[in-house]
């Protein structure tokens, strides 16, 4: 189906460098998924190519996607640089930016920046509750209380799990 539509709508003006971009990104999560890294790189960054100059949630959502292929497919700094330049199309967008702060905040634990990725789940928390996404609110909730209980503050830990149950 994504093949079909991307052979139907070409890249030729701004409504249809949308869409392309964003059936880019979705093909390009299906290859993630699959573990075809190299397709699904090769997705993403034309994705990245069409959705840029669109700005927006577009390009947030595109390079943000490049980020997590990133991480998976262990691209050291990469999916560092990725998502913060997804966070300058999202500005006052409260929940693409909640979301790529939420994987920023991820990828601060991975590398065993608790400090970090504590401040950025707290960031991601505060734009989840913005936009009214309790779902994002509860994991955030959830991934707050592994890094407490990570750094030995298990009666926190336990507070925001419950808070995150409760959800």
């Amino acid at each position: 189906i994504l093949d079909r539509t991307l052979a139907a709508v070409p890249a030729t003006s701004t409504e249809h460098n949308a869409l392309h971009a964003a059936v880019l990104v979705s093909r390009g999560r299906a290859h993630r998924i699959r573990g075809s890294f190299a397709e699904a790189r090769k997705d993403l960054e034309r994705a990245v190519e069409i959705a840029e100059p669109l700005g927006g949630i577009e390009a947030a959502t595109a390079l943000t996607e490049l980020g997590n292929l990133s991480r998976a497919d262990g691209f050291g700094d990469a999916p560092l640089a990725l998502y913060q330049q997804a966070l300058t199309f999202v500005e006052g967008d409260e929940g693409p930016r909640g979301a790529t702060l939420a994987q920023l905040g991820g990828l601060y634990r991975e590398r065993s920046d608790n400090a970090r990725a504590k401040e950025m789940l707290e960031s991601a928390l505060q734009m989840h509750r913005a936009a009214g996404d309790r779902r994002a609110e509860g994991t955030a909730l959830g991934n707050l209380g592994i890094i407490s209980q990570e750094d030995g503050r298990q009666d926190e830990a336990r507070s925001l799990f419950e808070r995150a149950r409760q959800i």
